[in-house]
């Protein structure tokens, strides 16, 4: 099973057991509430203090002050705290009471370590064994492990009624996790509608009363945050293991510097990373003809995507046409294009993937070799899909990875690629065998981080520091490889699930797992509408029209994130850059406005790859102690001095925001307010409601300056 650390932990769950924790806020260092009984155990770090006592119940996270002098019976809560587990029967059993106590470390500066023997009313007196650690500064970790194997194991602890729940990787459709049923399980969200599974799952939960809680594992796993219906939250992994870490702060900035300690720091990406994407296609011709009209208009871009550009030696590139408007196109001359590009200080970026295709020049060699996720009897396992069979690299092999990075460093140094789409990665096959002989369940979510390391790792040998990788996939331990993300497959629509607005949420959920540097696909991905075949000229129009404004907000929000990139995906007529001359002007305007914040948004990247703070933040990260905060998701702060309220709704032309403390500036009328408070502000169609913060060192063109055709 993968680790994450030095050190694993996890949760208890018992029904006369109780596993406390006291999260005692306002205290001074080293003071610990005492036990409500003699018979209990307190493990505890400067403001946490865990206590695990027999035949009693209480409740996790309260104030000291709240603890009861004589504990309640066991049940006459309706909050739980138990530990469960199924063996593999399906049969459940918990855990009931304290066998033994046995102290592993006795406490010191460096930390306190307890392990106590749990019985269970499973029969045979199968018992669980419990370990607690304090050994790293603001983390408790504990292990609930049982003698012999175990189909699953679920902890259940307690929650306040107005606990908010973040994280748990990219989640589209809400900010706020409190009332869902989480799965911990990666997943084509294109295939898996009002799932709740996500491309990059991330076992990582942010409490809004100062805490997190990591789960270490790769298996499948369930939080059941519906705190309104259960009294508290579950914690359930299909595993023979619970290991948990619990991430005190009290701050959320500092819950996140040690989760990043944890899984490690992101790497810091180029400068070039927060500039202007500009996706073209079409071949080599049609690239270089758009390129320059690019130029022309005084549009400014940074890199210059080609997903179709498809190289077979090097695997690399995407050969068929989704996009209506443009058929893929020949690129005769791949290389000299690029330098001639590099030439006009633009950057070229591609497409991997994680596959070779059955009947391509490279699959005969990966079969042969091994270098192939396999079927039991040792075939190469082949997937159908829309286009083509595929199969997996196995990137639980050395020598599959070594040969598949000897690929991408022909890419990026014969064909001279600077980086490409990390696509897919998250569906690797449950049912296959890998060659470090791990199950499928376990390698299914552990599978996008290989897949993102190995891309890493090719970038920096075949151009250190001067690359970016996007990745579509992640898990845990991905975040040190990962230099770029995309929400992926949203529909061109409004739609709060899959439209434009669940690109707030995804960005949010994601940078508070970990993964700082965001740049979503500016109008989405799929169609948003059928377009009838026998459409007229004025059904056309009228269509146009009305899709063009949720072009310019999707503009608006891409320009107003770490990274600005459109994408011409599965779409048959739709708006962009050049329908006319307004979406020119628009495109124009906001591409000059991010060149504008590319400087800032990297300090705050240095920031991130330094502490583990994301760039795109939610406001309760900057101000937890305004309870308003943590119920707003539709705005977020870029870093500390930018705040971005995006308009998601047709024909909305004004909106009401909320403003944290402090003074903060209008940038289209130059007006200010005081914060905290709500104000209602105008939205017209070409502005987004962007507030600067009084102090700010930012220095951006005036509004005139931005829609200046010259």
């Amino acid at each position: 099973m993968y680790k994450l650390g030095r050190w694993g932990s996890q949760w208890a769950r018992a029904t006369s057991l109780i596993v406390v924790v006291w999260l005692a806020l306002g205290l001074h260092p080293g003071v610990m509430p005492e036990c409500a009984q003699a018979a209990c155990t307190p493990v505890g770090l400067a403001k946490l203090v865990m206590q695990i006592a027999p035949e009693t119940w209480q409740s996790i996270f309260g104030n000291p002050e709240d603890c009861p002098e004589e504990a309640p019976n066991a049940g006459t809560s309706t909050s739980p705290s138990y530990l469960s587990f199924w063996d593999g029967a399906g049969r459940q059993f918990s855990a009931l009471r304290i066998a033994t106590t046995v102290t592993l470390q006795p406490e010191t500066d460096t930390g306190r370590a307890m392990r106590w023997e749990l019985a269970t009313n499973a029969p045979a007196d199968v018992t669980l064994t419990a370990t607690a650690r304090t050994n790293i500064p603001g983390v408790l970790l504990f292990i609930v492990s049982p003698p012999k194997e175990v189909s699953a194991i679920e902890a259940c602890l307690p929650a306040a009624s107005n606990e908010h729940f973040f994280g748990l990787g990219e989640r589209f459709g809400s900010l706020d996790l409190s009332g869902q049923v989480i799965e911990n399980w990666a997943e084509d969200q294109a295939l898996a509608h009002d799932s709740n599974t996500s491309y990059s799952p991330m076992p990582f939960l942010l409490s809004s009363r100062g805490y997190g809680l990591l789960l270490d594992t790769t298996a499948r796993a369930t939080f059941d945050l519906r705190v309104h219906m259960r009294g508290g939250y579950c914690v359930r992994v299909e595993a023979n293991e619970l290991r948990l870490y619990l991430i005190y702060g009290p701050h959320p900035q500092t819950v996140l510097e040690r989760h990043a300690q944890l899984v490690g720091l992101p790497p810091l990406p180029p400068q070039w990373a927060f500039g202007v994407w500009k996706n073209l296609i079409g071949g080599q011709a049609r690239v270089e003809q758009d390129v320059q009209r690019l130029l022309d208009e005084d549009v400014p871009v940074d890199a210059i995507w080609i997903y179709v550009a498809a190289d077979e030696h090097g695997n690399i590139g995407w050969p068929w046409q989704i996009y209506g408007p443009i058929a893929p196109g020949p690129y005769p001359d791949l290389p000299g294009m690029i330098r001639r590009l590099h030439a006009q200080k633009l950057k070229v970026l591609g497409y991997l993937h994680p596959f070779i295709y059955p009947g391509s020049v490279c699959y005969a060699e990966a079969a042969w070799q091994g270098y192939l996720v396999q079927e039991p009897d040792g075939q190469p396992y082949v997937e159908p899909w829309t286009f083509t069979p595929r199969s997996y690299v196995d990137f639980s092999s050395p020598e599959a990875v070594s040969w598949w990075q000897a690929r991408v460093n022909y890419a990026m140094t014969t064909v001279g690629f600077d980086g490409a789409m990390l696509d897919f990665g998250e569906a690797a096959p449950v049912a296959a065998c890998y060659a470090n002989h791990q199950p499928g369940a376990l390698m299914h979510n552990y599978y996008p981080m290989l897949y993102i390391r190995a891309a890493h790792m090719a970038g920096q040998a075949a151009k250190p520091g001067d690359f970016v990788f996007f990745a579509r996939s992640g898990y845990s331990g991905s975040q040190p490889y990962t230099t770029g993300r995309f929400t992926c497959d949203q529909v061109r629509s409004w739609d709060r699930q899959r439209g434009l607005p669940s690109v707030i949420p995804a960005m949010l959920n994601g940078s508070l797992s970990g993964w700082p540097y965001w740049g979503p696909d500016i109008a989405g991905f799929f169609d948003g509408a059928v377009i009838a075949n026998d459409e007229s000229s004025e059904a056309r129009a009228k269509r146009i029209e009305a899709e063009k404004e949720l072009w310019i907000r999707w503009v608006q929000l891409g320009a107003m994130s770490p990274t600005m990139r459109d994408m011409l995906g599965w779409q048959r007529d739709p708006v962009q850059l050049w329908t006319d001359n307004e979406t020119l002007s628009v495109f124009r305007a906001y591409a000059r406005l991010h060149t504008a914040l590319k400087l800032y948004l990297y300090r705050y990247a240095e920031i991130a790859s330094q502490r583990g703070l994301p760039i795109v933040r939610p406001l309760f990260l900057n101000y937890p102690d305004d309870s308003v905060t943590f119920q707003l998701e539709d705005e977020y702060l870029l870093g500390d001095d930018v705040l971005v309220a995006p308009v998601f709704q047709p024909g909305q032309t004004a909106r009401r925001l909320y403003l944290p403390d402090g003074r903060w500036r209008d940038y289209w009328t130059g007006n200010e307010y005081a914060g905290s408070g709500w104000v209602a502000v105008a939205a017209p169609l070409h502005h987004i409601p962007i507030f600067i913060r009084d102090g700010a060192a930012l220095d951006l063109p005036t509004p005139s300056e931005l829609f200046d055709s010259r």
